[in-house]
This record gives C-alpha cells, sequence and structure tokens, in this order.
C-alpha cells in the first residue's frame, strides 16, 4: 500500500504548481504596468503580450508581479515588454532564461530595465 501512495505522490510531483514572485524596476524605481510573461519550450506563443493573451501578467504600481508555473524539467523563458528609458514606437523586451535547476517551489526575480542585457525592441500589438 505504502508503495502504491509513493508511486501516485511521484507521479503527481510534476503537476504541482510553484509560485515566482518579482519586482522589475527603471533607474532603481518601481516600474508600473510592464507585462511579464513566462514560456516552456512547447507552448504556443502566437499571442505573445496581446490582449488575447490571458498568458502574461502586468506588474502593480510597485513593480510587483507573481505566476505560477509547473515543475519541469525544461527551461523557463521569462520575458518583460517595458518602456524603460525607451522614446521608440514600439517597446522593449527583456529575455531571461532560467534552467530547471534554478526552479525551485518560490522563485525570486528581479529586474532592473536600465541594464539592456538580453532586451530586443518588440513591435507587435501591445
Amino acid at each position: 500500500m505504502l508503495i502504491v501512495v509513493l508511486g501516485v505522490l511521484l507521479t503527481l510531483q510534476p503537476c504541482i504548481a510553484k509560485t515566482a514572485t518579482g519586482t522589475v524596476t527603471c533607474n532603481g524605481k518601481p516600474y508600473p504596468d510592464a507585462k511579464v510573461q513566462k514560456w516552456l519550450p512547447g507552448e504556443v506563443l502566437d499571442d505573445i503580450f496581446t490582449a488575447r493573451s490571458h498568458n502574461y501578467v502586468t506588474t502593480d504600481a510597485n513593480g510587483k508581479f507573481e505566476f505560477t508555473f509547473g515543475s519541469s524539467r525544461l527551461d523557463m523563458h521569462v520575458y518583460v515588454l517595458h518602456k524603460c528609458n525607451y522614446d521608440g514606437k514600439c517597446a522593449l523586451m527583456r529575455t531571461e532564461l532560467y534552467y530547471p535547476k534554478e526552479l525551485s517551489d518560490s522563485l525570486s526575480l528581479s529586474y532592473e530595465l536600465s541594464e539592456k542585457k538580453h532586451t530586443v525592441e518588440y513591435c507587435g500589438e501591445l
């Protein structure tokens, strides 16, 4: 009986939701209304950051955000769409990659957007 219970628990483990919380800043100050999205390989990105997509969260007035993700053996990408220090007609998209060994049960993320590393221009629908 114990072996059956352990087998069920190990099978269910990949379905357990984990939480990522974070803060987005621009020049050291909280950055509200940035769009934050997580992506795992195999997920469709057709509607990335669009009004039709429910895959992103928006930072609050204090630059804080939270999302859940499942256990995975795959890398997780996090995208932050913003206009920190940018006057262009589009927006900037910051990309960060997290490897499975970095994805603990609770993940704390911090992004300073004035640092332009891993950033590209994004001209999709806002």
